[in-house]
């Protein structure tokens, strides 16, 4: 399991219309692969013995400005030439 929510997303694993592992998409993928359910807080009690953490999303991509986007990497480009001529 550990090896799966790491290593690929849960489209990857046969989970269409997912892109990022939730517990409840572990309960999930743990109750059919293995015939054992777990309560959402428990499956994030061994996720995070597991190592696991989850973070909320912030935002969505699809509100992007891509405009804003573009000028921040003209700018970020200009500060990490400027960041190379100063050593």
């Amino acid at each position: 399991m550990l090896e799966a929510i790491t290593a690929s997303t849960p489209e990857e694993m046969r989970m269409e219309g997912f892109y990022n592992w939730t517990s409840p998409l572990v309960r999930k993928m743990i109750q059919e692969k293995y015939g054992v359910e777990y309560s959402d807080k428990g499956m994030r009690e061994v996720m995070y013995r597991l190592g696991l953490s989850f973070t909320m999303p912030t935002y969505r991509l699809e509100k992007a400005d891509l405009e804003a986007q573009l000028d921040f990497i003209e700018d970020f480009d200009k500060v990490k030439k400027n960041s190379r001529t100063m050593k």
